[in-house]
């Protein structure tokens, strides 16, 4: 009796690990069944009419369960299962790391190897779209983004006046991942993040699985990249053209600046859902940041 219980709870718990919940339940249906006919079959019980229709019913009914589970060549296919993790957020939290608060907000399953996105100079988190922070979930990745310094909730300057530098940036980034006690990140990074990317990657090889990077060059005197392609000319209008710089202190004049720089060009492709980039107010600092652009 021992053995058999052991190896019905074994079965048991290999079932709830390996099928749906709603399948494994329909054992709690089937039990009576099984008790009726072991019972005709040993015992001689006697099986009356309304014990044959309330089994008829229990059958119907667990025929329904299994149908509606398996998969059907003409039923669409469901998500991948693991879509439902992409709500899992913890929330943007605040973390002291390398001296300073930063941001930081992560989605997905920490067991799940992690991403670390990094973007360019002035925008905050909000800047990664949410479409492509989901899609890495669904993939099975943890995914974090933070707000820089000078960006969003994370210690902010006096405008024109950075108490950092680049290397600085690195050392967050490097930090950042220790606070959330991540050994190593498969690190992605935007224009500026892009450069702090590459660097951590050369100063904290252990900590980086894969680099990827976008809106960016090595950098630096002498490194020259003819196999990499050339802003396009419509970039290099944007920039040529940017309006000119407005008075700091004048919180409404920054902001319509801000958003200003951040529209679409006109030659843009149409988003269906914008995304909310740029400054958010900063946890210590109200001043704007020194450029808009990264």
């Amino acid at each position: 009796m021992l053995a058999g219980s052991v190896l019905a709870f074994s079965a048991y718990v290999w079932l709830l690990q390996s099928a749906a919940v709603s399948l494994v339940a329909t054992y709690a249906y089937v039990n009576p069944l099984v008790a009726v006919m072991l019972g005709w079959l040993i015992v001689a019980e006697p099986v009356t009419m309304p014990t044959i229709v309330g089994g008829a019913v229990v059958v119907l009914g667990v025929a329904v369960v299994v149908g509606s589970e398996l998969p059907s060549k003409t039923r669409r296919p469901k998500p991948e299962r693991r879509i439902w993790r992409y709500v899992m957020s913890t929330g943007e939290r605040i973390v002291k790391a390398n001296g300073v608060e930063l941001c930081v907000e992560s989605f997905g399953d920490p067991a799940d190897p992690a991403v670390l996105l990094i973007h360019g100079a002035g925008h905050s988190l909000l800047a990664w779209d949410e479409d492509f922070v989901g899609r890495l979930v669904a993939g099975g990745r943890q995914v974090i983004r933070y707000d820089s310094r000078d960006a969003g909730h994370s210690t902010g300057y006096p405008a024109g006046s950075p108490a950092y530098g680049l290397g600085d940036l690195v050392a967050d980034a490097a930090a950042l991942l220790d606070a959330l006690g991540i050994t190593a990140a498969h690190v992605v990074g935007m224009s500026q993040g892009a450069a702090v990317a590459q660097l951590l990657a050369l100063d904290h090889a252990d900590r980086v699985a894969s680099l990827t990077l976008a809106s960016s060059t090595p950098g630096g005197p002498g490194h020259h990249h003819p196999d990499l392609p050339a802003m396009s000319q419509e970039i290099q209008e944007l920039f040529a053209n940017e309006p000119a710089e407005p008075d700091w202190s004048d919180r409404a004049a920054v902001i319509d600046y801000l958003v200003e720089a951040e529209r679409p060009s006109p030659r843009a492709p149409a988003r269906s859902t914008p995304t909310a980039c740029g400054r958010r107010p900063s946890a210590s600092s109200s001043e704007p940041p020194t450029s808009p652009r990264s």
